[in-house]
């Protein structure tokens, strides 16, 4: 299923008198969702998800995280691999797994890997060819030691692992697209492309097999603001991200790092260090080729840090761990109190929410003018296809809504398929079917590569109350195999 967000300016690329808008997520109100554990547990510290990761297994929500039992633990960085489960992704427990000892007993949820694990980034694949042992993989470093050692992971069941594989460059993140594999890590370099400095940027790289991950790394993503601020200073992209593949688009969040008085060169959150002001939002960005990474508005906080004082009040940082949730999608995040070397606190796990896919939308700027946008082309695939849309008004009035129509590359509508042959949607949804007088899919016939124009559609009215006309606010569009089960 092919995912148009009302955001993506590559996969909806001719859009006119549209204004958008982006939207924060909405913090759970009984957040943390997942606490450290009580003294002498492996987590007692620092419940770690940091790059870490919360997938929908079938029926249960399954989280991967790292922990600190001690400060000594986290100095020495000493990281172990833990896991927690929960059936609504609100309620979490941590199973007690008897896998692996830790202060001499086994009642705990730690995981059986050989190594301590800082960022435990995992995915399930299920490629027909993929070996059952291999179901469950993951790519993360063993910072134990002078230096960082990237190694991959595979495993049955996500709790008993092997180490499989030792990469050349980092790699604390993991999603597949195009049918590649990629992991994006922080890399610091001296400058960007024109000699700008530079500093904390995002590498990618990828394997077409797995096994053997491209020499170098892709420079996938950069702050724009980099070309005003030396190297180390000021806000940077830092942590790994998360990744969200929708099919046809990847979506993500990075951490926005705001470092005013450090220390260039610093990288560490330790005393003298020069980072102890060092403060971390998320931001949204995404890609079309799992590379090269942008965002829709430069410098948007979708998750920002609470106020001073609150359990995350200091950082936010990224997770893989984006699941939709029957009406909502969940968006899972940890908290990094940046004292945390120095006092009590630590960080423990919250949930960000958005209505389902609705991180932002697009709406009529002038309502005097036509408002539009048309999809990059679709190719045929010799199946019946359904368009479905997410949208809501800014105010119920009647004639209000959203026409589509299938035109051909030179812009010519479809026979069948215009504006005029469009059934306006006008009751709002989260996916709602888009049908033509005639026919309800796109049928198999269409042999050649359509794109979709949406049509916003007002009704003109304008109250003393409400100085603008009523408009479609439009989060996505969903292009679906008949049948096709829409997650």
């Amino acid at each position: 299923m092919k995912t148009f967000f009302s955001f993506d300016d590559h996969a909806i690329p001719f859009r006119s008198n549209l204004d958008l808008t982006l939207l924060p997520g909405v913090k759970y109100a009984g957040n943390p969702v997942l606490k450290r554990g009580k003294p002498g547990a492996p987590d007692a510290r620092w419940a770690r998800l940091w790059a870490g990761t919360v997938l929908r297994d079938e029926d249960k929500f399954r989280m991967w995280y790292s922990g600190a039992g001690s400060i000594e633990e986290w100095m020495g960085l000493k990281f172990p691999m833990l896991y927690a489960e929960s059936n609504d992704g609100i309620n979490w427990t941590k199973p007690n797994l008897k896998l692996k000892a830790y202060r001499g007993s086994r009642d705990n949820n730690l995981v059986d890997i050989e190594y301590p694990v800082e960022m435990p980034a995992v995915m399930r694949d299920d490629g027909p060819d993929v070996p059952a042992d291999e179901r469950y993989k993951m790519f993360s470093e063993n910072l134990y030691g002078s230096t960082a050692t990237p190694f991959l992971a595979t495993s049955a069941d996500g709790l008993r692992w092997k180490i499989v594989g030792h990469p050349k460059h980092r790699g604390v993140s993991l999603y597949r697209f195009n049918g590649q594999y990629h992991s994006a890590f922080v890399m610091y370099t001296s400058e960007l492309p024109g000699g700008y400095p530079g500093g904390r940027v995002m590498g990618v790289i990828r394997s077409v097999d797995w096994q053997i991950w491209t020499g170098e790394p892709c420079l996938g993503f950069h702050r724009a603001n980099y070309f005003n601020n030396p190297p180390d200073i000021g806000d940077q992209v830092h942590t790994p991200a998360g990744f969200w593949n929708r099919d046809n688009v990847i979506l993500g969040v990075y951490g926005q790092i705001h470092q005013v008085n450090a220390r260039p060169g610093a990288k560490f959150a330790r005393l003298g260090s020069g980072m102890e002001d060092t403060r971390e939002d998320l931001g949204l960005f995404l890609s079309n080729d799992g590379l090269h990474f942008r965002e829709p508005i430069p410098g948007f906080k979708i998750v920002a840090r609470s106020q001073e004082g609150h359990w995350d009040g200091g950082s936010v940082v990224p997770a893989n761990a984006f699941v939709n949730v029957g009406e909502h999608t969940y968006l899972y995040y940890g908290a990094w109190d940046n004292g945390m070397c120095f006092d009590n606190a630590a960080g423990d796990v919250g949930m960000a929410f958005w209505r389902r896919d609705g991180f932002g939308f697009v709406r009529i700027r002038k309502h005097d003018q036509p408002a539009t946008m048309q999809t990059e082309p679709i190719a045929p695939n010799g199946k019946d296809r359904q368009v479905f849309v997410n949208f809501e008004l800014d105010a119920f009035r009647p004639g209000c809504g959203l026409s589509f129509e299938l035109v051909d590359l030179r812009g010519k509508a479809l026979a069948g398929y215009s504006a005029d042959d469009c059934v306006t949607c006008m009751e709002p949804g989260l996916c709602r079917p888009v049908r033509w007088k005639d026919r309800n899919v796109i049928g198999k016939e269409v042999k050649e590569p359509v794109e979709l124009r949406v049509v916003f559609v007002t009704n003109g009215d304008m109250t003393p109350y409400q100085e603008q006309c009523t408009s479609p606010m439009l989060y996505a569009i969903y292009v679906a195999d008949q049948g096709e089960i829409i997650e």
